[in-house]
C-alpha cells in the first residue's frame, strides 16, 4: 500500500526537504507560539518519496490569521512541488473541546513522539472512550451518506470521500488497542489485520490517484459499505433461535425511481413456501423482501443489524443474474457477525453449487426443494449440531477446497404444503401495484428444452397438489387477503393435455369461486374446449412460451411446437376474450438472420390474430441448461441490468427494462452482446409497428446506425 512513486527528475525536491521548508516557514513566522509541528507518519516509515503527507500543527494560542497564513503556505508548497500536506490544526487551549476519540489519538501520538503531551493531567475513561468511538463511527457513516450524493468525479471530492473512511479507520483501531494517526500507517495496519477488507487498499490508491477513478458509483459504494461494516462490527449482538429469509435485490443499489415492481411483479413464492412450512413446524421465521422494498445492499445490512438480537440463520434466494449480489451480501454479513450461518437456495444454488460456495462466505447450500431439507438444516444449526447438518441429504457445504454433498433422493409431497403466509411479505408494496397472489400447483418438468434448467431444479417428473387441497387453500387466501387475481406460476400446468386445468376449472365452477386468474401453458396442449373452460372460470390471461418462429430452431431447441397450430391457439384465446402473451428468444448458436427474421415476422402474425403482448429474451447459457453444455459456455450473471434505456418511454424501451437486460455474452457469432441487445430492441419496435422484416441483415444494419446515440459501445 505504501506509495513508491518515484519522480522522473532526480534533482527534484524530496519530501523530507519540502517538509523541512514547511516547518521552517512556520517556525520563522510563529516562533514560540508553536507547541508542535511535524508529520504524523510512523518514525519507521520512509517518506522521502511520498507526495501526500499527514501533518499536525498545535498552537499555544491560535487565531484566524494564523490559519489563513498556514493555508497560504500549504497552497504555495502544493503549487511549487505538487505535494499535498494534509494538515490538522489545533489550539492547545481548546484540545479538551474536540471529540474524545480525537483527544485520545492526539494524546497517544504526542506521547509516543515527544514523551509528553498537553493532556498529561487528563485521564480518559476507557468506557467513555469506547462509547465515544462507537458514536464517532456512526457519525462518519452518516456524514458520508449526506456527502456522497454531491460527489461527481472531481479529485477533491474523491479524496474527501476517502478521508472520511480514513478517519473512521483511525477510530476503529481504538477498539484494537492500536490507534494510529497517519492515514497510510492506519491503512497498512488495518489491511494486515483484516486482509478480507481488500477495498481499503483500493480506496487508499484512489485517494492518491483520484483522477484514475472511472466508476465513481462503485467507489462510493465500497466506501459506505466499509463505513457501515466498521460501525456495526463494534456493536454487541446476541443470536436467537430464528431464521431470516432475504429476497435478494436485482441490483446492488436501489432503483432510482422505485418503480421496478411495476415492471416485474413477482412475489418470492419459494421463500413464502419455506416460511409457511417452518412456521408450521415451530421455527420463528421472517422475510426481508429487499426486492419489493427497493433496498440496496447497504439498506439490507442496516435492516439486519439495527437490532440487538440477530437470527442464527439467514437464508438468501439466488438466481444466476443476481448471484454476485448474493455473494456480496453474504460477505458483508460475515464481516460483521461471522457466527451467523448463511444458507443459499434457489435455482443457481441448486445447479451451480460449487460456484455458490466459492467465496467462502456462504456456509450451506440447499440443493433442489427446500421445505424438508431446510427445516432439518435449521434445526441442526439452532441445536448446535453442525456435524449433523453436514450429513443432511440435499445440503452442500465446503470443507476447505472440497464440496461435501449427499444427494437427496426423495421429493416433497406437495399435499403437505401448509397455507401460504403471504402476510410475511410487504403486501402493501405489492398490492399498491396490483392485488395479485401467486400459486404453485405442480413442480417438475418432463420436457427437455435446451435453454431451460427447470428439470435440473425440480426434477423431470411432474408432481401436483390435489385439486381438493388447492381449492381449500384458494378459499382461505381469498378470504384472508382479498386479492383481485391469482397467477399460477407452474411450468407444467397444462401437462397431460390439460387434465389438471380441466379439474381446476370444474372445481372452481362447482365451488362458485369468483376470482380472476392467469397462467402459463404450452400451446400444443390447449384445445378450444379447454380455452372455453378457462374463460368461463375467470382466466384473463394465458402466456405461451413460443421461443422461435422458425421450425428448424423449434427442433434444435427441443420445443417442437407446431407453429400453425400455435397461431390457431392464439386466435382461439383471443376469440374467448382472454389476453394472450408470448415469449420469444433471440440469439441461439448458429441461428441465421433469416431464422431470426422468421421469429420477428411470426410474432407479428400472432399479433394479427390476437396476440396482445410479447417478451423477447436474449439467449443465455445459464448453469444446468443443455445449451451451456452444447456451447461450452456458462454465465453466472447472465445479464446486466443497466440504465441505457431509462430515459426513453417507448414500447421497446419499456420492455427492455422489464424483460431483456443487457446480455453478458452472445452465443451467436454474428452478434456481440451489445448488438444482441439492440436486435431485441429492433424486434420490439417491429412488433409494435406491425412492420414485417424483408431483409433483416440490411434493415438491422441501418437500425444500428440510427441507434448510435445509445451507449452500447458499437
Amino acid at each position: 500500500m505504501k506509495s513508491e512513486k518515484s519522480r522522473s527528475n532526480k534533482y527534484a525536491a524530496s519530501t523530507d526537504s519540502i517538509l523541512n521548508e514547511y516547518v521552517l516557514h512556520l517556525k520563522s513566522t510563529f516562533g514560540n507560539n508553536l507547541f508542535y509541528v511535524g508529520t504524523t507518519v510512523d518514525d519507521n516509515s520512509d517518506i522521502s518519496r511520498l507526495r501526500d503527507v499527514d501533518t499536525l500543527v498545535i498552537f499555544k494560542k491560535m487565531s484566524l490569521s494564523h490559519i489563513n497564513f498556514m493555508w497560504k503556505i500549504i497552497n504555495r508548497l502544493h503549487s511549487k512541488y505538487n505535494i499535498i500536506l494534509d494538515t490538522r490544526i489545533h489550539d492547545i487551549n481548546q484540545l479538551s473541546t474536540i471529540p474524545l476519540t480525537q483527544q485520545y489519538l492526539l494524546q497517544k501520538f504526542l506521547h509516543d513522539k515527544l514523551g509528553s503531551n498537553p493532556f498529561k493531567e487528563t485521564i480518559i475513561d476507557n468506557d467513555e472512550l469506547l462509547h465515544s468511538a462507537k458514536d464517532e463511527l456512526d457519525n462518519q457513516a452518516g456524514k458520508f451518506v449526506k456527502f456522497s450524493p454531491k460527489v461527481l468525479s472531481e479529485a477533491n471530492q474523491i479524496r474527501e470521500a476517502a478521508q472520511i473512511v480514513f478517519d473512521a479507520l483511525r477510530v476503529f483501531l481504538i477498539f484494537e488497542g492500536n490507534p494510529i494517526c497517519n492515514k497510510e500507517n492506519t491503512c497498512d495496519y488495518f489491511q494486515e489485520k483484516y486482509p478480507e477488507f481488500s477495498e481499503v487498499k483500493d480506496i487508499f490508491e484512489a485517494y492518491l490517484n483520484p483522477n484514475s477513478i472511472i466508476d465513481v458509483s462503485s467507489y462510493l459504494s465500497d466506501c459506505i459499505a466499509l463505513l457501515k461494516q466498521l460501525s456495526y462490527h463494534t456493536k454487541e449482538y446476541s443470536l436467537r433461535d430464528a431464521v431470516l429469509l432475504i429476497n435478494a435485490p436485482s441490483s446492488q443499489l436501489p432503483h432510482p425511481r422505485d418503480e421496478y415492481l411495476s415492471y416485474d411483479h413477482n412475489m418470492p413464492l419459494g421463500l413464502v413456501c419455506l416460511t409457511s412450512f417452518l412456521e408450521k413446524n415451530g421455527i420463528n421465521t421472517t422475510i426481508l423482501d429487499a426486492y419489493a422494498e427497493n433496498l440496496g445492499l447497504i439498506s439490507i445490512i442496516d435492516r439486519i443489524f439495527d437490532k440487538k438480537e440477530l437470527p442464527k440463520v439467514i437464508g438468501i434466494n439466488s438466481s444466476s443474474p443476481n448471484i454476485h449480489i448474493v455473494h456480496n451480501l453474504a460477505l458483508y454479513i460475515k464481516r460483521i457477525k461471522k457466527e451467523i450461518k448463511i444458507v443459499c437456495g434457489g435455482p443457481h444454488a441448486s445447479i451451480a453449487t460449487e460456484h455458490t460456495l466459492s467465496t467462502g462466505d456462504i456456509d450451506y447450500v440447499v440443493v433442489g426443494e427446500g421445505e424438508l431439507v431446510f427445516q432439518n438444516l435449521v434445526s441442526s444449526i439452532i441445536s448446535g449440531h453442525y456435524e449433523e447438518a453436514n450429513e443432511i441429504p440435499g445440503v452442500a457445504t465446503r470443507n476447505q477446497q472440497e464440496i461435501r454433498y449427499i444427494k437427496n433422493e426423495s421429493y416433497f409431497d406437495l399435499n403437505n404444503s401448509p397455507i401460504l403466509r403471504f402476510d410475511k411479505l410487504p403486501l402493501d408494496r405489492y398490492f399498491g401495484v396490483k392485488k395479485r397472489l401467486y400459486l404453485h400447483i405442480t413442480r417438475g418438468c418432463s420436457y427437455k428444452c435446451i435453454y431451460c434448467s427447470v428439470p435440473e431444479v425440480w426434477g423431470n417428473k411432474v408432481r401436483k397438489v390435489s385439486i381438493e387441497n388447492l381449492i381449500e387453500h384458494l378459499k382461505f387466501l381469498i378470504k384472508t387477503y382479498e386479492p383481485s387475481e391469482f397467477q399460477i406460476v407452474d411450468d407444467n400446468f397444462s401437462y397431460k393435455n390439460c387434465k389438471l386445468i380441466k379439474e381446476f376449472c370444474d372445481l372452481i365452477k362447482k365451488e362458485k369461486i369468483n376470482i380472476r386468474w392467469k397462467c402459463q401453458v404450452r400451446a400444443d396442449q390447449l384445445s378450444l374446449e379447454v380455452i372455453k373452460k378457462m374463460a368461463e372460470t375467470g382466466c384473463f390471461e394465458i402466456d405461451l412460451g413460443v421461443e422461435s418462429g422458425n421450425s428448424d430452431i423449434q427442433q434444435y431447441i427441443r420445443k417442437k411446437l407446431n407453429l400453425a397450430r400455435t397461431k390457431q391457439v392464439v386466435n382461439e384465446i383471443h376469440e374467448n376474450k382472454i389476453i394472450c402473451k408470448s415469449f420469444f428468444m433471440i440469439g441461439f448458436p448458429a441461428e441465421t438472420y433469416s431464422q431470426i427474421q422468421d421469429s420477428i415476422n411470426y410474432s407479428i402474425e400472432l399479433k394479427e390474430v390476437g396476440l396482445k403482448d410479447i417478451a423477447f429474451f436474449p439467449v443465455m447459457p445459464f448453469p444446468g441448461t443443455e445449451i451451456a453444455k452444447i456451447t461450452n459456455k456458462e454465465v453466472y450473471q447472465g445479464a446486466i441490468i443497466d440504465e441505457v434505456d431509462i430515459g426513453e418511454r417507448t414500447f421497446s424501451a419499456n420492455r427492455l427494462r422489464k424483460y431483456s437486460a443487457k446480455p453478458e455474452v452472445s452465443l451467436n457469432d454474428s452478434f456481440t452482446p451489445d448488438e444482441l441487445r439492440l436486435l431485441v430492441k429492433f424486434a420490439y419496435e417491429r412488433f409494435n409497428s406491425s412492420q414485417k422484416v424483408i431483409n433483416l441483415e440490411e434493415e438491422f444494419r441501418k437500425f444500428k446506425l440510427d441507434e448510435e446515440v445509445f451507449v452500447y459501445g458499437i
